[in-house]
């Protein structure tokens, strides 16, 4: 994430279901999921997934986000960029907020989390 403007980039793919609404959005959300939000992941990372359910998602600011996760952001697009088989979206960060906890992570086909750094160095 940039910090000057705050920019936020995501990759959409080509052959995704949910292409066209992304791809022309100006506004949109990003939640990052929680360690213990496995189950959700899965379910959006299925190109069957039904819409999400009114209960699950609040406006915050001037973007959809999910109610849960350990972070959100509101965005509106900065800029759109074509690479291979994916969409570049950079976002220009509106508004975000934190709540405390482990992130969810992705990595080599599994699921894990990514808790707090410690402080300090050893």
């Amino acid at each position: 994430m940039s910090l000057r403007p705050r920019l936020l980039l995501w990759c959409l793919g080509d052959q995704s279901e949910r292409y066209d609404v992304f791809a022309g959005a100006e506004h949109w959300g990003v939640t990052v999921l929680g360690a213990d939000d496995e189950a959700l992941a899965r379910r959006f990372a299925r190109a069957d997934t039904e819409t999400i359910a009114p209960a699950e998602a609040e406006l915050f600011g001037i973007a959809p986000v999910l109610r849960g996760g350990v972070a959100q952001f509101a965005c509106r697009t900065f800029e759109r960029r074509q690479a291979g088989d994916h969409l570049l979206i950079i976002g220009e960060v509106l508004d975000c907020r934190v709540r405390a906890g482990a992130a969810l992570t992705y990595f080599r086909s599994r699921y894990g989390r990514a808790d707090e750094a410690e402080s300090g160095s050893k």
